[in-house]
């Protein structure tokens, strides 16, 4: 990427205006992984 592409990339990062965050999912990913973990210990 030349200068003037990666600086534009980096000002649409920096002007977007992000409505949720990672932990906001916080909730999903963890009940998603507890019922991974069940569904690898029932079909051992």
């Amino acid at each position: 990427i030349e200068l003037l592409q990666g600086l534009e990339m980096l000002k649409i990062f920096k002007d977007y205006a992000a409505k949720d965050s990672i932990l906001d999912d916080f909730g999903y990913y963890e009940r998603r992984e507890k019922l991974l973990m069940k569904n690898r210990i029932t079909s051992q």
